[in-house]
């Protein structure tokens, strides 16, 4: 008598229909920004209690954002078995977009948002590729 151990299996969009395509952005999507909630409080928690210098905050801010966006390509390519890099990117885009419009309604500095761009990008991009692997 053996038993079948159940686990966790992500949903597929093999067929690549534009549906599908968009469930799977949305679900990578959401997954970024629950990451990102999640990777805050985190960092905000050890900044509070820690005497952390000021020149810490920058690459924390930015790990905060590369390592969802990771997560997010490589679910989107999970999900959808193939194209992992175009996937990934997608992903990165879309967030990246939305960041901007964010980011324009509060006026601030663009030039090192740019630079999140790549960062944001790359990584979605190589979290895509490791997703279809």
């Amino acid at each position: 008598m053996t038993e079948k151990k159940k686990s966790f299996d992500l949903p597929h969009n093999s067929s690549g229909t534009l549906a599908g395509n968009i469930k799977t952005l949305l679900f990578a999507l959401l997954a970024i920004y629950c990451l990102i909630f999640i990777f805050t409080l985190i960092a905000g928690a050890i900044i509070f209690f820690s005497n952390i210098e000021e020149t810490f905050l920058v690459p924390i801010g930015i790990l905060i954002n590369v390592i969802p966006l990771l997560a997010g390509g490589y679910l989107a390519a999970k999900m959808g078995q193939n194209k992992g890099l175009v996937r990934g990117l997608a992903v990165g885009a879309v967030f990246l977009v939305l960041m901007l419009l964010i980011n324009l309604t509060g006026h601030r500095d663009l030039g090192a948002f740019w630079g999140h761009c790549i960062y944001g990008l790359l990584a979605s991009a190589i979290g895509g590729v490791f997703g279809v692997r």
